[in-house]
């Protein structure tokens, strides 16, 4: 997948909204076949916090 396209940014949003941080996605990530791979049904979703002013 090609760095900043729009299905890129899109798929980030996605993976970020799911599991809340990267933190968390990254812990849920597998090493396979040489890349990295984040299964979204690998982590129960996440309701994201509002961010404190």
């Amino acid at each position: 997948m090609r760095v900043n396209s729009d299905k890129s940014i899109a798929t980030a949003n996605a993976v970020y909204d799911h599991f809340g941080s990267w933190q968390a996605a990254r812990q849920a990530a597998r090493f396979e076949d040489g890349v990295y791979v984040v299964r979204l049904s690998d982590a129960p979703h996440v309701e994201k916090q509002p961010k404190k002013a």
